[in-house]
């Protein structure tokens, strides 16, 4: 009866890459799995399982230097399965027949250290007893990444895989799918005591992981232990508080999809922050060329805010909002309209100092300006939405105009709202004419609605809203694609959030979460896409304008720039931001803090 012991491993990990090639004391963490195994009485045969990606060509070499440094009797094996990279099962399964394994050993490639006892233990009493076909202990232990079984259970499990999700894993199917378990024959043991007085996560995919690892290594050592399972598991009855290194790590479920966030160098080299995103969210981290660069000096005290832009002849027309920095309001006080003249080379080439250059012109001041709302809905039809705020009072007011630059504007008033605030941009539709997003609070009523107001002349306005029981809404940015409007709303009570409302009518919506965790839309249509800036709140204290496009908003976001809340500050200072795709680059606009508060705009360029 042939025992083969399968050990399946990848080398584009995204939370740890390379995590089987890093060192634990004085071996690699694949080094110290293949030992454990080796020990094993009862295992005739390890195979390395793996899928066809370049980076896994390294276990080539890898093996290579194994075999020649222990010489084992046992035969280990490569194997490149050439099917789909995250599909597990089949590659296990797969592997199981071509090595003509009668007892099929999984064991996870992510754990250094396996107790030798108790893996034969499984191993031999099935052997024994050949009307079982899976060997477990009866209680929940710390020999993790362990399954032994027959491999007519693989077959079960490759047939009843029907799913991604079940397909990416090792084997849950057995726990999640009826039709599948009742074939399990289980042959249950009594666990070793020393296997269950001590329950930890022993699995390396995070660097607070390996760390643990390290740490547990480094002590065993000077006590002049061996790295074993079970010195392992009597240390932490010693040392109970050295859990705590990796007891925050994220531990995927079967159905959290693989997330991505792609993050520049600028970010990528502030590791605390990339570590968190690894362990306590459980992300992977990709790569991404991002050029920022500088639209408003930093300047002690001054509050810029709010930016949106426009193109007209070659130039962009990029208003904003200046104000002073004032602990006592949410983005300061005594704030001015102004708007910069900036030749559209400059920003796409990430021009810095030739755009700091350029001199800001004053367009509207009043006791307090708070908004800068530019659009271009139509063909020489430019709207240029502000806000005056005093005392108790706001005021919310259009300009009209066929190119960029205002000198009057006109105060809005509709009957049967007490509040009326400008948000996203305005857009055109032949049947609803001028869509103007915004929000308010309806007469007799407390908490804020999104509001769109319709008009043919900027005169007269007819209005809707979205009135949803599941919390409070607010601000809200609009997108048409073929005969339906996209409308990204924020929820402005805990738990923040982004959702999409879907509607061809205006009268009948559609509402989908697509997020918590976030604030202030800003949406563009892009060809067959549509891309979404945003408030990025993942964690307490460190905030980000992000980027997402609706296709793959669940699978990945872009981290555009960064910023902490401080003293003076919170996560409302930065990341409102206006942008546009140009070819095949695509240009954000955005303001963000300093630590003592000052805010100020930037500017990125991304390429598609």
């Amino acid at each position: 009866m042939k025992v083969v012991a399968f050990v399946p491993v990848r080398l584009s990990s995204s939370r740890l890459p390379e995590k089987h090639l890093k060192y634990i004391g004085d071996k690699k963490l694949l080094e110290w799995n293949l030992l454990s195994l080796l020990e094993s009485k009862e295992i005739d045969e390890i195979v390395i399982a793996t899928c066809k990606e370049e980076k896994n060509l390294k276990l080539k070499d890898f093996l290579k230097e194994f075999i020649e440094k222990y010489s084992p009797q046992k035969k280990i094996s490569l194997y490149f399965y050439e099917g789909d990279i995250d599909d597990v099962v089949g590659r296990l399964t797969q592997a199981s027949r071509e090595f003509k394994a009668d007892i099929c050993v999984l064991a996870s490639g992510d754990c250094p250290r396996f107790d030798k006892e108790a893996l034969d233990t499984l191993i031999s009493f099935l052997k024994k007893n050949k009307d079982k076909n899976i060997a477990y202990f009866d209680e929940k232990n710390s020999l993790e990444g362990i399954i032994v079984c027959r491999q007519e259970v693989w077959e079960i499990g490759d047939k009843y895989s029907d799913t991604p999700e079940l397909r990416e894993h090792q084997f849950p199917v057995f726990k999640y799918k009826r039709e599948a378990k009742k074939f399990l024959k289980p042959l249950i043991l009594p666990t070793p005591k020393y296997l269950k007085e001590v329950i930890h996560r022993m699995s390396i995919d995070t660097p607070s992981d390996l760390e643990f690892h390290n740490k547990v290594y480094e002590i065993l050592k000077r006590q002049g232990k061996k790295y074993t399972l079970k010195n392992i598991l009597n240390l932490l009855k010693e040392k109970p508080e050295l859990k705590n290194i990796n007891a925050h790590v994220y531990q995927k479920g079967l159905y959290d999809k693989t997330f991505y966030v792609y993050v520049p160098d600028y970010i990528k080299k502030n590791e605390k922050v990339i570590k968190r995103f690894i362990e306590e969210k459980g992300f992977g981290i990709k790569d991404i060329s991002l050029q920022n660069f500088y639209i408003t000096f930093k300047q002690e005290n001054i509050y810029d805010a709010f930016p949106t832009f426009e193109i007209y002849k070659d130039k962009v027309y990029l208003y904003f909002r200046r104000g002073l920095k004032d602990k006592s309001y949410i983005h300061g006080s005594f704030g001015k309209v102004f708007y910069k003249e900036i030749p559209l080379e400059f920003l796409l080439e990430g021009k810095e100092k030739d755009i700091l250059k350029i001199r800001e012109n004053l367009v509207f001041e009043s006791e307090n300006e708070l908004d800068a709302i530019l659009s271009n809905p139509k063909k020489d039809i430019y709207i240029l939405a502000t806000r005056e705020v005093k005392s108790n009072t706001q005021t919310s007011y259009l300009s009209i105009s066929d190119k960029p630059l205002f000198k009057e504007r006109k105060e809005i008033k509709i009957k049967d709202l007490n509040l009326l605030i400008f948000y996203g941009k305005v857009i055109y539709d032949k049947k609803f004419n001028f869509i103007l997003p915004a929000y308010g609070i309806l007469k007799g009523e407390k908490e804020t609605v999104p509001i769109f107001l319709f008009t043919k002349d900027f005169e007269s306005f007819d209005f809707t809203f979205i009135k949803d029981k599941e919390g409070i809404f607010n601000e809200s940015s609009i997108v048409k694609f073929k005969d339906t409007f996209y409308i990204f709303v924020r929820r402005d009570d805990k738990p923040y959030g982004i959702y999409l409302f879907k509607t061809k009518d205006f009268i009948n919506f559609e509402k989908i979460k697509l997020f918590s965790e976030a604030q202030a839309p800003m949406a563009i249509l892009d060809k067959e896409n549509i891309l979404f800036s945003y408030r990025y709140l993942p964690f307490e204290n460190i905030y980000f304008l992000a980027l997402s496009d609706l296709k793959s908003y669940d699978k990945k976001r872009v981290l555009v720039d960064i910023y902490f809340e401080n003293g003076y500050g919170n996560f409302f200072d930065g990341a409102y931001s206006d942008l546009k795709v140009f070819n095949d680059k695509l240009l954000i606009i955005y303001y963000l803090s300093d630590i003592f508060g000052n805010t100020f705009l930037k500017g990125a360029t991304l390429k598609f």
